[in-house]
């Protein structure tokens, strides 16, 4: 799903609408968990969706990879036609595997699907089917002494056997399922308070089953899956109630996670302090209108790159000024720290208005006199929602 960086005025109207297209029941875990707060409690059904879209991705990776390597096995043992003829169909005749089957065939029928393949059945079948191969009443034939279990997980510790296997795919399967029809999956005070079923882990828990169950079968396609995983990043941006919301003040929200630097200052000190703090800085410009510019880690590597001699980077040579050079054209706005997020947004989003005349920066700004910057909201940076 999209996220908006805009804001989305919430009027009572707007809420009863909502409520009543997601329906009672399913808004009720929301709203009990938000203690009434509709708002908060249609924020937490949006980081609901963020999540499961998050996982969408790794718990695919899981299936497939799954079916694929049990398919193989099962080409090599019985047959490349084993879903259709040989000892799998005459063993399961009449039973759920083969009930599974021609549902799937019959269904690729419907879709002029016909005399499919096996590499078209395969696909059909839901994850469901895969899982329950590992159930213990296929055990005997599938499993126990044929050494096929290995043969699709070759990476299954050795302390481990069919029953952690199948463990291990009903969490999978189980997640997924919750997902597919729509329920929440985000952890909630209300369900901690009750008892649990031992499937009910956390979804950092799930997660990593997600990529244990496909390193079992590939090591290489589970380190990738992990590294295009936006699941952590996902999680840690759940909102908090009373953040982040169109009438909060900017001071509520504002980073105070940024470096501050001067024109004059050397960059190799400026990198440091931008590592250290983000990557997003604020340059004082002392008498100028605005008074502050934008400086990032890029323009420091940009200016690197320009200035290059014989493999070596100058950096006690250069300044924040030069840094500035090699900059985009960053709009840098002061506001004071009262000012709503509504107004910084309509500034940061503002309809019809170019980007470089919208604000890059906003700096949030104390009611001192002289008043004071006590942090920063940066535009790719700060989702304003």
């Amino acid at each position: 799903m999209a996220e908006s960086q805009a804001p989305y005025g919430y009027t009572p109207e707007t809420l009863v609408s909502l409520q009543a297209a997601i329906s009672s029941p399913r808004f009720y875990p929301y709203r009990n968990e938000a203690a009434g707060d509709d708002a908060y409690a249609v924020e937490l059904h949006l980081f609901n969706a963020r999540v499961a879209k998050s996982l969408l991705y790794p718990l695919q990776m899981a299936e497939v990879t799954v079916r694929n390597a049990v398919n193989q096995v099962f080409v090599r043992d019985f047959g490349q036609r084993w879903p259709f003829t040989g000892d799998f169909v005459t063993k399961y005749a009449s039973q759920p595997p083969m009930n599974a089957i021609n549902e799937a065939v019959t269904r690729l029928d419907r879709i002029s699907k016909r005399n499919p393949s096996t590499s078209d059945v395969v696909a059909a079948l839901t994850f469901d089917f895969w899982s329950n191969l590992f159930r213990n009443e296929y055990d005997r034939f599938l499993w126990a002494t044929s050494g096929r279990l290995r043969d699709v997980f070759p990476r299954l510790p050795l302390s481990e056997t069919r029953p952690n296997v199948q463990a291990l795919v009903r969490r999978v399967n189980r997640l997924r399922n919750r997902i597919a029809h729509h329920e929440p999956i985000i952890e909630r005070k209300s369900v901690r308070r009750r008892f649990r079923d031992p499937d009910d882990l956390s979804l950092q828990d799930l997660h990593a089953d997600i990529l244990r169950l496909i390193d079992y079968c590939c090591e290489t396609t589970q380190v990738w899956v992990k590294h295009h995983s936006t699941f952590g990043r996902t999680m840690r941006d759940k909102p908090a109630k009373g953040t982040r919301t169109v009438g909060q003040p900017i001071s509520n929200t504002a980073s105070e996670g940024f470096s501050c630097h001067q024109l004059h200052d050397r960059l190799d000190a400026a990198l440091a302090a931008l590592a250290d703090k983000g990557g997003i800085g604020r340059v004082d410009l002392p008498g100028q209108n605005p008074s502050y510019a934008a400086l990032t880690s890029t323009d420091v590597v940009a200016w690197a790159a320009a200035s290059l001699e014989g493999g070596y980077v100058p950096f006690e040579d250069g300044t924040v000024s030069d840094a500035l050079r090699h900059a985009p054209p960053r709009c840098v706005v002061c506001l004071p720290g009262s000012a709503t997020m509504g107004h910084a947004a309509a500034l940061m989003y503002a309809p019809g208005v170019p980007a470089a005349r919208r604000p890059w920066l906003i700096v949030a700004m104390d009611s001192g006199q002289p008043p004071e910057p006590i942090g920063i909201l940066a535009r790719p940076v700060v989702k304003i929602s």
